[in-house]
């Protein structure tokens, strides 16, 4: 199981490669499918080793997420076999049910210090890797080779200004903006924590790739929520932590990003705020739409239209598509699940959030904490709507990895407790 565990998080970020540069002529739908397939063999290899005795990780949150998943199974037997057809229905099922082993798997896999600090090493070299391709890109011509996205666009590549918005190793811009995030989230929180130079040094240049990263895929929301990660937790750990060494690196940090801006210019930068700053057509509609839940209730009703039928990536395959527009994840959830569901998936979230929160709050070494503070911010703008979750297959799967991995983070804190005493 650990293997495949391994090869997963591997192909989560090569699938983009081989779509993109490496085998593009492959079918898309077969390589989209085998991170999914990899989930189902780790399902299996876990359920396999319960039975020959594991110890089941029992938590709250894996008791609410059953609740979910039976009505994913109940909505697709119900509505979406009889209106969609029954290749909608399992497709759905298998993409919405089978992230959720990440959060049985990752605890199973990440059971010391050692195996943790492993799993955040991987992640340090994927994120250098996934961030200097993110800058070649920006520096290259709009309509190289490496700036290709899994599709052609009819519109071609999207541009802020004269540069691409950058996607890097992924098929298309969303994933990067999530990876951006998720890696401010955890440089921010380590950088406030005491390390040897070397180590100091790796954080910060991520840091830094990763906030420019953010305003090279051109997207205001990821900018916003990027700044707003780091300005709450420098903020958290004066004021409450006392600690001043965080936010005076950041401002350090800052300042002599903003002397070279002065200076020479960062065009990243430069194309952002000329987006940001001119006027545009679909933000106050994009805000109006996202809270406009009885548009959604008045087509949806109570119990909605059957899961997948706002899927991307079975719309081909629909019988009855959606009569009404969508974009933003409350009004896709509504038509799939109704008023009622969009109730039971929300009111979920927050469990896992508060339950979230209840961990992170428990953990006693400063260096863990730091770890599973971020695994429970990374899930916060997910839980409000403010990011895509369950309609971004990048963003989902890593729900549920934070999720995995903070009661991974909890299990190992309280083990170093139990040997102390």
């Amino acid at each position: 199981m650990k293997n495949c565990l391994v090869l997963f998080f591997i192909y989560l970020f090569l699938e983009g490669v081989l779509r993109k540069w490496i085998i593009p002529g492959v079918s898309g739908t077969l390589l989209y499918s085998i991170k999914y397939l990899l989930l189902i063999i780790i399902a299996v290899f876990y359920l396999f080793q319960r039975h020959n005795g594991l110890r089941n990780i029992s938590t709250p949150i894996g008791k609410a997420y059953m609740i979910y998943g039976f009505m994913v199974i109940l909505s697709a037997i119900c509505i979406t076999f009889l209106i969609n057809g029954y290749i909608v229905g399992g497709i759905t099922i298998i993409q919405y049910l089978s992230p959720i082993v990440l959060i049985y798997a990752l605890p199973v896999w990440i059971n010391n210090h050692h195996q943790l600090k492993q799993f955040l090493k991987g992640g340090a070299i994927i994120a250098f890797i996934i961030l200097i391709l993110a800058t070649i890109q920006y520096a290259s011509p709009p309509y190289a080779y490496i700036n290709k996205y899994a599709m052609e666009m009819k519109n071609g590549i999207a541009m802020v200004g004269g540069a691409v918005r950058v996607c890097s190793v992924f098929s298309y811009i969303t994933p990067l903006g999530d990876f951006c995030i998720i890696t401010l989230v955890f440089t921010t929180l380590l950088l406030s924590l005491k390390w040897n130079l070397t180590t100091k040094w790796i954080i910060a240049m991520l840091f830094v790739l990763a906030l420019l990263g953010s305003f090279m895929t051109g997207s205001r929301s990821v900018v916003i929520l990027s700044c707003l990660v780091i300005i709450g937790t420098s903020v958290y750990e004066w004021i409450y932590r006392r600690n001043y060494k965080l936010i005076l690196g950041i401002i350090l940090i800052l300042s002599c990003l903003y002397i070279y801006y002065d200076i020479y210019g960062i065009a990243a930068i430069d194309n952002f705020i000329s987006r940001a700053t001119s006027v545009s057509y679909d933000m106050d509609t994009r805000i109006t739409r996202t809270f406009d839940i009885s548009r959604m209730f008045d087509y949806a009703g109570a119990f909605g239209n059957g899961v997948g039928i706002a899927n991307m990536s079975v719309q081909s395959l629909l019988v009855q598509p959606s009569l009404v527009d969508w974009e933003e994840e409350i009004g896709r959830i509504m038509i799939e699940f109704g008023f009622i569901g969009f109730l039971i998936v929300t009111g979920i979230r927050l469990y896992a959030l508060v339950y979230m929160f209840k961990i992170s709050r428990s953990i006693e070494n400063p260096y863990l904490a730091a770890l599973s503070w971020a695994t429970t911010i990374i899930i916060l703008p997910m839980t409000f709507y403010v990011q895509l979750c369950l309609y971004n297959w990048f963003a989902y799967m890593i729900y549920f990895t934070m999720i995995g991995l903070n009661i991974a983070i909890n299990q190992i804190d309280e083990r170093e407790n139990s040997s102390i005493y």
